[in-house]
């Protein structure tokens, strides 16, 4: 078997050599593992604090809309005690229309024929209106469920013509069902008809 001594010189560079296959191996076996989970982990994080974030605005909106359905079922129970008017009311229904719809920017509202379930009539009409923004639009909708006549109002479309309903221009589009007693004597029924304003 053959002896070899290594020189000074020999042996600083296999301890250079040995420690720089700890350092590689170190940085494949442990830091770089590690680094990439640490990494991961932020983005998980990441992740996780914008899905929180999104579901606290939801959160937030859907209380908001909670809050605004609760007023809408305060109105409901406020109409649902207005009176029934007797056939034919379309006058003083448009006239409440005219003060209500004054808040309005524009509007149209179109009359279909009026229609008869045992001795009630109903006058059903689309209205479409415009105004600077979603509080007025509220409002205008507010003052048809808290008027004196009773009236359903349908499906309501909110159309916003900027960017922000909440600060921006509203278009809405609804139907709303006027309630009137009938008597027998009363047959004929007025047609229907357009109001623009």
């Amino acid at each position: 078997m053959l002896k070899r001594t290594f020189s000074k010189r020999e042996k600083i560079l296999l301890l250079i050599l040995t420690l720089l296959v700890i350092a590689i191996g170190y940085y494949l076996i442990v830091w770089q593992p590690v680094e990439a989970r640490v990494r991961a982990a932020a983005a998980m994080e990441a992740d996780a604090d914008g899905a929180y974030a999104i579901e606290e605005v939801k959160l937030v909106q859907m209380q908001q809309m909670q809050t605004e359905l609760a007023e809408l079922d305060a109105f409901e129970e406020k109409q649902n005690a207005a009176a029934i008017p007797p056939y034919d009311n379309a006058k003083r229904v448009m006239q409440l229309l005219n003060g209500i719809l004054t808040a309005a920017e524009r509007y149209e509202i179109s009359f279909a024929n009026v229609e008869t379930q045992g001795n009630l009539a109903l006058r059903t009409l689309q209205m479409r209106f415009a105004c600077a923004d979603y509080e007025n639009a509220k409002t205008i909708l507010r003052a048809l469920y808290a008027g004196p006549y009773r009236c359903k109002i349908g499906t309501m479309t909110f159309r916003c013509e900027g960017e922000d309903i909440q600060t921006g221009a509203v278009s809405v589009e609804t139907e709303i069902t006027f309630y009137e007693f009938l008597t027998d004597a009363q047959t004929e029924i007025a047609p229907a008809g357009t109001e623009n304003g």
